[in-house]
Order: C-alpha cells, then sequence, then structure tokens
C-alpha cells in the first residue's frame, strides 16, 4: 500500500515537472521577442512595446500602482505638467519649467474645460483640500489627483516637477494584471530590456510600488510577463 502511494506521488510530480518544463520552452529571451515583433512592425516607427505582467492577487488585493523612471524614455510626447500652488511657490513652479501654474482660478478652469488635462499633476500641501474637495472625482479616476505618498504633494516644486517628467506612471487592475509601455520599436540594442528589467525589478522588490508613507515596501509575486506590440501578438518572456 505504501509503494503504491509513494508511486502514484512519484508520477504526479513527474507530471508537474513535465509540466513546467513545456510552458517554460514556451517563453522566450526579450531579445528574441522584439526581433519578431519588429518584423510586424518595421514600417512604423513609433509602434509602441507594451509589456503585461501578470501578478499574484493576494487576500484583500487591492490595485498596484506607483511611478518608475525607465533607462529609456519609452514615451513618443513630453509631459504636460500641472502645478496647483500661489504665491512665490507659483512663481517657483513657472521657474521650474511647469506647463501649466495656479491656485483657485486654475480649479475653475479644469471644472468648466478651459484648461485641457496635463499629463502629470503636483500640489502645494496649502492648495491641496481646495483641489481634493473640487476635482477628485476628475482627476482621480485618471491618476492626475496629487498624493503625498507618490511625492505629488510637496513643498518643493522644483524638485517635485523634475521627478514628474522624468518618472512613468503605472497602475495595475483589479485582477492583478499590470501593463505599461516600455519602449519603441526603434530602441537599438539592449535598450528594450534594459526598461523591462528595470520595472519587473522594481515591482518584484516593491521599490516603485505606492505605500503610504512610513509603511514598508509592498512585495510582488511576478507569476507570468509578456511583450507584445502595436500590430504583434504577446510573446511570453524568459526573465
Amino acid at each position: 500500500m505504501r509503494n503504491t502511494f509513494v508511486k502514484l506521488i512519484s508520477s504526479s510530480l513527474s507530471l508537474q515537472a513535465k509540466s513546467k518544463a513545456k510552458l517554460s520552452a514556451n517563453r522566450v529571451s526579450v531579445g528574441d521577442a522584439s526581433a519578431n515583433l519588429k518584423s510586424i512592425d518595421a514600417n512604423r516607427p513609433w509602434s509602441a512595446f507594451e509589456l503585461t505582467v501578470v501578478t499574484k492577487k493576494e487576500k484583500g488585493h487591492i490595485p498596484l500602482r506607483g511611478m518608475v523612471e525607465l533607462p529609456h524614455d519609452p514615451r513618443k510626447h513630453k509631459e504636460v505638467v500641472l502645478v496647483f500652488a500661489e504665491g512665490q511657490d507659483a512663481k517657483d513652479a513657472r521657474a521650474a519649467g511647469a506647463d501649466i501654474v495656479g491656485g483657485e482660478e486654475l480649479v475653475q478652469d479644469l471644472l468648466s474645460g478651459s484648461q485641457a488635462l496635463p499629463t502629470k499633476a503636483i500640489a502645494h500641501p496649502s492648495i491641496l483640500p481646495h483641489v481634493q474637495k473640487n476635482l477628485a472625482r476628475m482627476l482621480g479616476p485618471k491618476g492626475l489627483m496629487p498624493a503625498e505618498k507618490r511625492g505629488t504633494v510637496t513643498t518643493d516644486i522644483p524638485s517635485a516637477i523634475n521627478e514628474a517628467r522624468g518618472k512613468v506612471g503605472w497602475r495595475g487592475d483589479r485582477v492583478g494584471v499590470v501593463r505599461l509601455g516600455v519602449g519603441r520599436i526603434q530602441f537599438q540594442g539592449g535598450q528594450l530590456e534594459e526598461n523591462i528589467r528595470q520595472f519587473v525589478d522594481g515591482l518584484r522588490s516593491g521599490a516603485i510600488v505606492d505605500a503610504a508613507p512610513g509603511q514598508p515596501r509592498r512585495l510582488t509575486v511576478v507569476e507570468k510577463i509578456y511583450l507584445s506590440s502595436t500590430q504583434g501578438k504577446a510573446f511570453e518572456l524568459r526573465l
């Protein structure tokens, strides 16, 4: 009886090992995946590479989100940075290169539609309550609501502007899938792989995941990673 049980366990483990080996065999390197995708999008130099990361959904799961600074900027257009500030802080924001600066009047312009939405928003703490009261429903769903844990509510406006121009925002969905543009078809050599590794390593370690001030990093279990392009299919990566 015992020998039969041992054989069943051994057989089960063998099948699991074969299954894992088969799954691993379907995975490809970043170089092979990008070469295949480039051949499909060769005539579209601004086509994008998109990374899809499937993470393990934990109990009481809160969708992941955060900011990451990639070694090679994948964006086609520069960031439009808006700063909610008044007085000297507004002057500092303009001097630091903010595209749109204003206080309560800017809030009204956004509500009326006379001011287009930016790609990044920063707020001085003194005006944050007014922004939250009037714009939370507009900016929140778009990931534009300034927040202290993201470094976009601060008294050091110039530093926040520099950071906003260099970092890319990302967010996961309710089932733990994260998507991010990580490159363009015209990227050369190892640029794409450097971007992918920077993001995946930061996700796993929690270094790029938003956390409340004083809270420990939120480690993430990455289950699968896929690379696709604008016109191409998705390849599962071996990382």
